[in-house]
């Protein structure tokens, strides 16, 4: 994998290790990274394996679904404080009431 160091990209390449990253707006690096994979076969395969252990470590579906759940109860959390009230109702409850509405 041959990637351009912007927004979101660093968390699935880390340099060297699960693909190469190159700068945005560089072609000659691009193009050097691109001419280093294609001629290095070990390097290939050894990024692509840990790229792919990566991946299914830190973005599975059920790992994202907690990360997702955990995001959403800190933001519930936090409006209780603002409005220095109680939640009239616990997440999950909210979660089962809309789970019924489907």
């Amino acid at each position: 994998m041959v990637a351009t160091s912007v927004d979101g990209t660093p968390e699935l390449v880390v340099n060297e290790k699960t693909g190469l990253t190159v700068p945005p707006g560089n072609a000659e690096f691009l193009a050097a990274a691109i001419c280093r994979l294609l001629r290095e076969a070990e390097l290939r395969k050894r990024l692509g394996a840990a790229g792919r252990r990566w991946v299914e470590e830190h973005f599975s579906i059920g790992r994202q679904i907690s990360k997702t759940q955990e995001l959403y109860l800190r933001a519930w959390e936090q409006c209780a404080k603002a409005e220095n009230t109680e939640p009239r109702t616990q997440p999950s409850e909210t979660w089962d009431r809309c789970q019924r509405l489907e």
